[in-house]
């Protein structure tokens, strides 16, 4: 293991920097030409002509700042940097190594989220002014689509998307319920449809929501609390049966202990909640 860090003020000239450069690259280039599973780091050395005090001085600068050099065989040149504790536990890519600049990670994380996209803003930008005559909804799609079809994304990312898989799963459910009060509560318009089927002078036009299915709950769970309802149960839409409107939905337990309640829950709430 190695700190690597600005050198000092007479070590620090152009010819310097320079030699050590050609020293790691006529390295790394050599790296290509061996055989790295038998190779040692003494016949690499011996090919690009340099010692081992001189490649373990350039290695030990580093005009940029600070930084850790794990030692490595030539066989695991392209094995990142790693914990063992913490790859068991992850079981995924890893590439760590310890903060040793503080503004160095700063920097590192101001650059990383307000990366520059200067292409996808321009299509964004002719998107928008070649669709400026139609209303919102369609301009908004055309700009969704424009995004979608022109951002650039990993091969994984696209086999996964061409292949239909699922690019996100978890096994902890997370459920938002919002606990405002009711006359600063969001609320979803029912679709048009079923809003021209209503009466002219009626006030049920919107969606049901969480908070609305919980009041409705049947007597059988008068001591279950919001929190456990939001997370016991699901909605379940019925085959054949719009899926985007609340008010067409049976709510069953996720519990497999609670049989004799998913019929009565599914029948007492249809009754209440459906029209």
């Amino acid at each position: 293991m190695m700190l690597a860090e600005h050198p000092d003020t007479e070590l620090n000239t152009e010819a310097m920097r320079q030699r050590c450069a050609e020293i790691i690259t006529a390295d790394h280039d050599t790296l290509n030409d061996v055989d790295c599973a038998t190779a040692t780091l003494d016949d690499i050395l011996e090919k690009v002509s340099v010692s081992s005090e001189y490649y373990h001085r350039a290695l030990s600068m580093n005009v940029q700042g600070r930084s850790l050099i794990l030692k490595r065989r030539p066989c695991d040149v392209n094995i990142n940097n790693y914990n063992e504790t913490i790859l068991s536990a992850w079981h995924g890519n890893m590439d760590i190594q310890p903060v040793l600049d503080v503004y160095a990670c700063i920097m590192y994380i101001v650059s990383y989220i307000t990366k520059d996209k200067h292409e996808m803003s321009q299509i964004l930008r002719a998107a928008k002014k070649e669709h400026a005559d139609k209303d919102i909804r369609s301009q908004t799609k055309k700009i969704g689509a424009a995004f979608l079809t022109h951002r650039e994304v990993s091969a994984q990312e696209a086999i996964f998307c061409l292949l239909g898989l699922p690019m996100l799963s978890c096994t902890v459910k997370c459920v938002f319920v919002r606990t405002d009060m009711p006359d600063n509560r969001v609320h979803i318009l029912k679709a048009s449809s079923d809003l021209q089927a209503l009466h002219p002078h009626s006030e049920d036009i919107y969606m049901t929501g969480l908070v609305q299915r919980y009041a409705a709950r049947p007597a059988s769970l008068d001591s279950i609390c919001l929190a456990d309802f939001a997370v016991d149960y699901d909605v379940c839409y019925r085959n054949g049966q719009r899926q985007h409107d609340d008010d067409n939905a049976d709510i069953l337990p996720s519990r497999p202990d609670d049989d004799d309640n998913i019929l009565r829950l599914g029948l007492q709430l249809s009754a209440t909640l459906l029209m």
